[in-house]
């Protein structure tokens, strides 16, 4: 990425869609969408290794203000 990005450049982002079938057993629960992940990179300017954990992602979407609150749990 071109330095500033994110600062003095508009930030970059990545959206994707999942589908996901839920099991009988995970009715009336939230259903993991996306497990915890870690994001390593490389500042090319000063050489240091970036490190950022990113937190498992569930199918309550809590970030996401368009989603009630128990709207992502698992029904029959």
């Amino acid at each position: 990425m071109p330095a500033f990005t994110g600062i003095l450049l508009p930030a970059k982002e990545l959206i994707f869609q999942i589908n996901a079938t839920p099991s009988l057993n995970q009715v009336g629960r939230y259903m993991e969408l996306i497990s915890e992940g870690t994001l390593t990179a490389t500042d090319v300017f000063t050489g240091q290794e970036i490190k950022i954990k990113i937190p498992a992602l569930n199918s309550q979407l809590s970030a996401d203000p368009t989603v009630e609150k128990e709207e992502g749990m698992v029904q029959l």
